[in-house]
């Protein structure tokens, strides 16, 4: 789940945890009963840490590749 269905699941639990049935988040959100449902349900995927080092320098790939 990523950008915008997380932020529905986030809207539809915040919702939810007032005490909103899903019927009544579905109209608030525009969506049906059963999609707020799932949205409560699934939760959003972890998505990579982007702060950390996802590149290797030459010389790291060099040493891998025992050059």
């Amino acid at each position: 789940m990523q950008g915008v269905a997380a932020s529905k699941h986030d809207e539809v639990v915040k919702l939810r945890e007032t005490g909103l049935s899903f019927a009544e988040i579905g109209r608030r959100l525009g969506i049906s009963r059963e999609r707020a449902r799932q949205l409560a349900k699934v939760k959003p995927t972890q998505r990579p840490d982007l702060g950390t080092k996802i590149m290797l320098r030459t010389s790291e790939v060099a040493q891998l590749l025992g050059v």
